[in-house]
């Protein structure tokens, strides 16, 4: 399975959240870790969206499986923005 960003993503680092990528297995999907959570039992492992808010998740912004998922254009960009159901 390829792993392609949405474009909606939101990498810019104005969240109380520290961005890590899914190496080794997968070096180039990137996520943010929450050390601090809303409440307990909240994922800290999630993405920003700019279409979506928080997605409770990592990969289903990279692999379409959300509806409003569009990839991006040009991979090589980075995936500056990503989004999926």
């Amino acid at each position: 399975m390829e792993y392609v960003p949405c474009r909606y993503l939101d990498y810019e680092p104005h969240y109380d959240a520290e961005l890590r990528t899914a190496a080794p297995d997968f070096p180039h999907v990137r996520y943010w870790h929450r050390t601090k959570v809303p409440f307990e039992g909240a994922p800290r492992n999630v993405q920003f969206c700019r279409k979506r808010g928080r997605i409770a998740g990592i990969f289903q912004c990279y692999t379409g499986e959300l509806e409003c998922y569009e990839p991006v254009e040009n991979e090589g960009a980075g995936g500056e923005h990503q989004c999926q159901k």
